[in-house]
């Protein structure tokens, strides 16, 4: 809102007081001082220091107000800077608007305390509006005199949406209501000014406090007379019906207001009432036929049937509508007589019959075979009143009932004979081809057999299911084959002869011997890997009182091909013989080996005391 106080006439400045002096000397036609001189210049003097001294104070408090109203605005702008980007003012507290310096430096005394330039508190804080907490915020000033609590209220406000005075709004329609101020501000010189904001709200628009703001008091209403032949709705339904309004407005906000016309705002005028003279009218009634009886020529029992009569009017007040009295009726017209007559009964219906020719549905045929068959249909003729009235009547066409025998009690489905079918089977024979001769293994596969299974169909009779035979051939072969499984493995080769010397055409591509050391009674083992070094292996553990298990596997190349050799050994607890296994005699007790061997090389596997383990490749000893 706006505050808008008009600027002031400059005074006219006053003659110096040398002036006054000399004008009245020269009043007195003298040229110096005399005693009334001196009189007249010490009464002007005290004149002018009262003049002066009463300027001063008054612009001394209006400088106080004009500094007061600038720190207003100063806080309210930062107030509303720092809570620009929050949704409402629920964190501001005086301790925390000290601490974010929303007060001018000016207003702190050396304590860090807000203070007034009359020497009351300043207090900042969040405040509830429309039931919001923290919607809005009040800046209290304690202790504003009395002289300038008016003039710091009304130009302080500018920018709130609300100023109060000991706790009294004096903001009315956007304007400070400068009477309410003044009656509020003389409660004496300890005054409390608030002023309150809140979130997004429009300004509060102050009036001035210099001048009498114009206050102009409620519209006036009288009532005036209503037009010919109309009367005020309103008991006692008197002439004066219509309401009219005078407005009173201010053409500026400060001096007299101003009178408008008088305009009509309400109207209870209605005609007054006044009754007709007595009109005819009917009404319209329904008559019955006695028992036995239509309307002639119809199938109805009731007709129409109108009765005359009079309508006499009457007001019930002075305005509105006149009222119809009862009609008082006369006789009803036409009587039952002239319109009824005794309903017509027609003769009770006749049986009647015919013969028919049915056939049976599509796919269907009787017992005999046929497609048609003879059948009988009974019906009823009934007779009708020529008129609903009367005794004349008409014999109708018969209404034919159903045919009989049905169609569903002779026919039935038609015997009808597929075409013979064939289906064939097969199943798959285990055959053994044998191997060729010296060699060992196995070979056999399967080979397809089919066999046909013939049906025949033949209707015993034209109705009914037809009948099926079925015929199975033997199985013959169908020349296919699947399943085939050779194990056939020809004879191994002639012995190798022996060498003195091993080859020096082969090498060593892998090497492995684990062995196992188990104590009698005891569980748990010693497992020991000499794949490292091939030949001799020391197990840890071994003795002749210890089970002693040995796992070997010697891969070497010769001539481009690998021969592998694995085997295993067992030195049980106890024994006191060594074991020895070669390649030529590798089922001695204790040792089992498997393989191929290069031509001309042995295999050796031994066991001694348990304790060491010989295994590698030699040269086969010669015989």
């Amino acid at each position: 809102m706006r505050l808008t106080i008009p600027r002031a006439r400059r005074a006219p400045t006053p003659a110096p007081l040398a002036n006054a002096i000399r004008s009245t000397y020269k009043a007195a036609g003298q040229e110096g001082f005399g005693l009334l001189g001196v009189i007249v210049t010490m009464a002007l003097s005290t004149v002018v220091v009262g003049v002066v001294y009463t300027v001063y104070i008054h612009g001394d408090r209006a400088r106080q107000v004009s500094y007061e109203a600038q720190n207003v605005a100063a806080i309210n702008q930062a107030v509303q800077a720092s809570y620009a980007g929050a949704a409402n003012y629920a964190t501001l507290t005086q301790t925390n608007a000290l601490h974010d310096k929303l007060f001018p430096k000016a207003m702190l005394d050396g304590t860090g305390t807000a203070k007034d330039t009359w020497g009351g508190d300043v207090q900042l804080a969040a405040t509830t509006v429309n039931g919001v907490d923290g919607r809005g915020f009040a800046l209290t000033y304690e202790g504003v005199p009395q002289a300038t609590c008016t003039r710091f209220a009304a130009q302080g406000a500018p920018g709130f949406f609300d100023t109060k005075i000991n706790n009294q709004s004096i903001v009315v329609d956007k304007t400070v209501n400068i009477n309410a101020a003044v009656a509020l501000c003389a409660a004496g010189d300890s005054n409390v000014v608030q002023f309150l904001q809140v979130k997004s709200s429009p300004d509060a628009g102050p009036g001035n406090p210099t001048l009498t703001p114009c206050a102009a008091p409620p519209p006036a209403t009288r009532n005036v007379a209503c037009p010919a032949g109309q009367l005020s709705s309103v008991a006692p339904y008197g002439p004066n019906g219509i309401t009219q309004q005078q407005d009173y407005s201010c053409n500026s906000p400060y001096g007299d207001y101003a009178s408008g016309p008088w305009n009509q705002i309400g109207s209870t005028c209605v005609p007054a009432c006044v009754a007709p003279p007595p009109s005819p009218t009917s009404q319209s009634l329904t008559g019955a036929c006695p028992a036995g009886q239509y309307v002639a020529n119809t199938t109805t029992t009731s007709f129409p049937q109108t009765q005359a009569g009079t309508i006499n009017y009457s007001c019930p007040l002075p305005v509105g509508s006149y009222t119809p009295n009862a009609p008082v009726w006369g006789a009803i017209t036409p009587p039952a007589s002239s319109v009824c007559a005794p309903i017509c009964t027609p003769p009770a219906p006749t049986a009647t019959s015919r013969g028919a020719t049915g056939s049976c549905p599509a796919g269907q045929v009787t017992a005999s075979g046929a497609t048609t068959f003879a059948q009988t249909q009974a019906g009823t003729i009934s007779y009708t009143c020529n008129s609903p009235t009367g005794s004349a009547f008409t014999a109708q066409p018969p209404v034919w009932g159903g045919l009989t025998p049905p169609a569903a009690s002779v026919c039935a489905a038609k015997c009808v004979a597929p075409a013979p079918t064939s289906v064939p089977s097969y199943q798959n024979v285990t055959v053994n081809a044998g191997c060729p001769a010296g060699y060992s293994g196995a070979h056999t596969y399967q080979k397809q057999q089919v066999r046909t299974t013939t049906t025949t169909y033949a209707c015993p009779a034209p109705q009914g299911a037809y009948t099926t035979a079925s015929a199975t051939s033997g199985w013959s072969d169908t020349g296919a084959t699947s399943g085939d499984s050779n194990t056939c493995t020809a004879p191994p080769p002639p012995a190798p002869a022996c060498a003195t010397t091993s080859p020096a055409n082969y090498t060593l591509v892998s090497y492995s011997l684990i062995a196992t050391v188990t104590q009698v009674g005891h569980p748990g083992s010693q497992v020991t890997d000499c794949s490292a070094t091939p030949g001799i292996c020391h197990p840890t553990g071994g003795s002749t009182q210890n089970n002693l298990s040995m796992s070997v596997s010697v891969t070497v190349k010769f001539n481009g091909t690998n021969y592998t050799v694995t085997g295993n050994g067992l030195y049980p607890a106890g024994r006191s013989a060594s074991i020895n296994c070669t390649w030529s005699s590798h089922f001695s007790d204790g040792c089992s080996l498997s393989g191929s061997l290069p031509p001309g090389l042995d295999f050796n596997m031994s066991a001694f005391g348990g304790s060491q383990i010989v295994a590698n490749l030699g040269p086969r000893a010669c015989p």
